[in-house]
C-alpha cells in the first residue's frame, strides 16, 4: 500500500508488477522501465518472479525484488496525501487486528 493509501501494488510468478488504485481496486497504469503508458496496467522488467514490493516513504519510488535482483522504480502517480482514505485505511486495519486478536482469545486461531 502506498504511504498515502491511494494505491497497492501487487507482483507475483507472471513478472509483472500492477499498480491499483485502492479506491476501485481497478489496475490504474502501467510503467515499462522508462516511460509509461496509458493503455498498460504494470511495470515490466523482472526476468522472473517478484517476491516483495514496497513504496518509498515519499511515494516517489518503487523497489521490488525479485529472483533476478532489485529494481527501483520511479513512481509517476499522485503522491498528494488524502487524509480521508488514510483513516479508512488505518480504521480498517484496526479493526482487522480486533477480530483476529478477538478470534485468538476465543480460541478459534491457534
Amino acid at each position: 500500500m502506498s504511504n498515502n493509501g491511494k494505491y497497492f501494488i501487487t507482483g507475483a510468478s507472471d513478472k509483472l508488477l500492477k499498480v491499483w488504485s485502492s479506491k476501485t481496486n481497478v489496475p490504474v497504469f502501467q510503467v515499462c522501465v522508462n516511460s509509461i503508458t496509458n493503455h498498460s496496467k504494470s511495470f515490466i522488467g523482472h526476468s522472473g518472479e517478484i517476491n516483495k514490493i514496497v513504496f518509498t516513504k515519499s511515494d516517489g519510488q518503487v523497489i521490488s525484488v525479485g529472483a533476478d535482483g532489485i529494481i527501483v522504480w520511479k513512481f509517476l502517480g499522485d503522491v498528494t496525501r488524502d487524509v480521508s482514505l488514510l483513516i479508512d485505511n488505518y480504521l480498517e486495519k484496526k479493526t482487522i487486528e480486533r477480530d483476529h486478536n478477538e478470534k485468538k482469545r476465543s480460541g478459534n486461531i491457534l
